[in-house]
C-alpha cells in the first residue's frame, strides 16, 4: 500500500488544546438558552481567547459556532468555523 504505518505510531495520540474554564464554558451554555446575545458572544470570546483558532479544540470551535448559530447570528457563525479550518490546516 506504501503508508508508514510506523510514523503514525510513533505520533503522539493526542494534541493538547486550549479549553476554556467552565464557568465560561457554562456560562456561555446558559447565555444562549436565554437569549442574552452580548453576554452570550463575551463567553464565545472569552472561551476563544487570544489563541489560534486552529489550536483550538474541535469541540470548543464547534460549541462557539453552534452557539453564535443558534442565536441567529448565521454569518458570525460560518465566519468563525471557515477561519477555524483553515488554521487548522484543512
Amino acid at each position: 500500500i506504501g503508508i508508514d504505518f510506523q510514523a503514525l505510531h510513533r505520533a503522539p495520540a493526542t494534541q493538547a488544546a486550549p479549553m476554556p474554564s467552565p464557568l465560561t464554558w457554562y456560562g456561555m451554555r446558559e447565555a444562549s438558552a436565554e437569549g442574552r446575545l452580548g453576554e452570550t458572544v463575551l463567553h464565545v470570546l472569552v472561551a476563544l481567547g487570544d489563541t489560534d483558532l486552529g489550536r483550538h479544540s474541535p469541540i470548543v470551535v464547534a460549541n462557539a459556532v453552534g452557539t453564535l448559530k443558534a442565536l441567529g447570528l448565521e454569518k458570525d457563525a460560518r465566519a468563525l468555523a471557515v477561519d477555524a479550518a483553515i488554521q487548522a490546516g484543512l
